[in-house]
């Protein structure tokens, strides 16, 4: 184990200034920070022997993850577009923790008040309460079937990694086993609940709305992008390490012959671009703002949800692409050559 716990961390936090949005560069160090802590050992006052020791495989495995981390931070200031990505999913809350942390919400079982018990017309006092999680009888809460209901319907647009990361609406489980029998219960809520775990994965929640706004104006061209950090230019080498270096490129091109220069299989994994504006609002509309829905309430009707809530996906550019499709006002001198 080579690698210094707090070389590491420094390096982490290093990268993390460097990002080109303020709110990256907040949310990637609240996590590396949190992730560095979570491994802390606990110690109780007055006694010694309390803190919680690090086995060796485990050490070499977290320190593997933050050089991954470390990595990805790396290739994404030095313009790699995957890496990029990654950050700006991250943040806000496409993957990752955060986007668990913005599902909860919509995961959580709605309060089930008096009124709504004596309103059931099939209500009786011999009721032996609410459905077992994932029975026949058994849905998602109400504010969930309407993200997924969305989502299903906008998810062809969206640029994802991989096909696996599907909201599927229909649950379809076979009527009978392979043996000719009814399907038994508990096999029904088993495939049942690997669905909803499946459309789980695949769910993306909506942000704040001033989150929301502050990240449209970006992408819309509404607000200025921030400066970007002015990085430390690299330490001059000494006039004898580049005589040195020289010399062997030399005495490498005798014996080994001369190396090709870059080529375009080298790029096959990316290749670093330069961060200007327009690439960056590409990416967030891309990445980001086409997969974050804005919530909005309306009265319940035949056309939205049963909870009167209705979701707008919009990647920020489509008004741009308009304005390019229509046509242009033509000059009087061309419509004088046109039409005499």
């Amino acid at each position: 184990m080579t690698t210094n716990p707090v070389h590491l961390y420094r390096a982490l936090l290093r990268e993390c200034t460097y990002l080109p949005l303020p709110r990256c560069r907040s949310y990637m160090k609240a996590h590396v920070t949190e992730s560095f802590r979570r491994w802390l050992p606990n110690y109780t006052l007055g006694r010694t022997n309390t803190g919680r020791e690090i086995d060796f495989p485990k050490q070499v495995k977290l320190l593997h993850r933050g050089r991954k981390v470390h990595s990805t931070l790396r290739r994404a200031n030095e313009g790699y577009i995957g890496p990029l990505e990654k950050v700006f999913r991250l943040t806000y809350g496409r993957t990752g923790p955060r986007r668990h942390q913005l599902l909860e919400r919509f995961i959580a079982a709605p309060p089930q008040t008096k009124a709504d018990e004596t309103s059931k017309p099939d209500a009786s006092p011999t009721d032996d309460g609410p459905l077992a999680k994932y029975s026949k009888g058994w849905n998602p809460p109400p504010l969930m079937q309407a993200l997924l209901a969305s989502q299903a319907e906008h998810q062809h647009r969206f640029d994802r990694a991989s096909n696996k990361y599907k909201v599927k609406m229909r649950f379809s489980p076979p009527e009978k086993t392979t043996w000719g029998n009814p399907l038994p219960e508990r096999r029904y809520k088993n495939l049942k609940h690997k669905w909803y775990l499946q459309n789980l994965k695949a769910t993306l929640p909506p942000l704040p709305e001033p989150e929301y706004k502050e990240l449209y104006d970006l992408v819309s061209g509404g607000s200025n992008f921030p400066a970007p950090i002015p990085r430390r230019p690299r330490a001059c080498v000494a006039q004898e390490d580049e005589e040195r270096e020289a010399a062997t490129k030399q005495s490498s091109l005798i014996l080994v012959g001369p190396q090709p220069g870059s080529r375009a299989k080298d790029a096959v994994n990316g290749r670093p671009h330069k961060l200007t504006v327009r690439l960056l609002r590409r990416i967030l509309a891309r990445s980001v703002l086409m997969q974050t829905p804005l919530t909005r309430v309306r009265i319940a009707g035949p056309e939205t949800s049963e909870t009167g809530i209705v979701f707008r996906w919009d990647d920020g550019q489509w008004q741009d692409e308009i304005d390019d499709s229509m046509p242009k006002n033509s000059s009087q001198r061309q419509q004088d050559l046109l039409f005499g």
